[in-house]
């Protein structure tokens, strides 16, 4: 998908589209909620770059603190391969990247925008505590190539009993969203040759960050692709300048709170 194509579409149903401009991160560290921290170039922490020793292998707590529109917009057909999307005011973008994966186009939510920042999720909003739901309405989009919102899918998590009032979205949440829209989700412990795998697929994986760079507490980050020099690509959905970048397996891996991991796919 070229960039006159994508901007085609962006003129025809007027949704923002973006072409990402692909940059490789700089390793940093920072602190605060999930919003994007101030850059900081840190000493490298070359004991966090090995194989994720440092990550239990035990299960963690079923809810994780997770992080966050107006009415819900429901579904919308979307055909990725025709370069068309047919969803306006959902606050959907196409992203098109670099990268040897299935999912180099893909839809991308952010759960902060104008749409979703104030919407309730539970007794909190999704800006705030919505991003298992964000998350879910990314890889489903991309996945199925029907545009399912996060409103939708929180919904649907306070319906199955996911939303955990003052912690997040439960992890059952994800096999559960997976199977209502007819795609498979795979739980495992992380390797790092099971997650460069999975992305070579085309598989895209949630994981779990814990305070660091994306977080001062936890948050569900989207890893999507991976480039031929073996960077990883991902979706921040509270943050899209994250989404831009490129990033090395071992520094988000240093970023982890816990090893379990989530692969879907058609």
């Amino acid at each position: 998908m070229n960039r006159i194509m994508l901007l085609a579409v962006s003129a025809i149903v007027g949704i923002s589209v973006t072409v990402i401009p692909v940059t490789v991160a700089k390793h940093i560290f920072s602190s605060g909620s999930c919003g994007t921290p101030e850059y900081v170039e840190p000493m490298r922490q070359t004991a966090l770059y090995a194989e994720a020793s440092h990550l239990s292998t035990e299960t963690p707590t079923e809810a994780e603190a997770v992080t966050p529109y107006s009415d819900d917009v429901g579904s919308f057909s979307l055909s990725v391969a025709a370069d068309r999307l047919t969803a306006p005011h959902t606050g959907a973008k196409v992203f098109a990247s670099a990268g040897n994966s299935a999912n180099n186009t893909f839809i991308y939510f952010r759960q902060n925008s104008a749409e979703y920042n104030n919407v309730k999720y539970g007794n909190q909003t999704i800006g705030s505590y919505g991003c298992g739901p964000t998350n879910m309405a990314v890889i489903i989009s991309s996945i199925t190539g029907k545009l399912v919102s996060p409103v939708t899918l929180a919904r649907k998590s306070e319906e199955w009993g996911c939303f955990v009032s003052g912690a997040g979205t439960a992890f059952a949440f994800f096999p559960k969203a997976a199977a209502a829209y007819g795609i498979n989700c795979y739980q495992f412990n992380y390797s790092k040759q099971t997650v460069l795998n999975y992305l070579k697929q085309g598989k895209m994986i949630i994981c779990t960050m814990g305070k660091g760079y994306f977080t001062n507490g936890s948050h569900f980050v989207t890893l999507r692709g991976i480039t031929d020099d073996g960077n990883i690509l991902i979706a921040d959905t509270y943050s899209e300048s994250n989404t831009y970048k490129e990033w090395t397996l071992d520094y988000l891996v240093s970023q982890l709170k816990h090893g379990m991991m989530w692969a879907f796919y058609k």
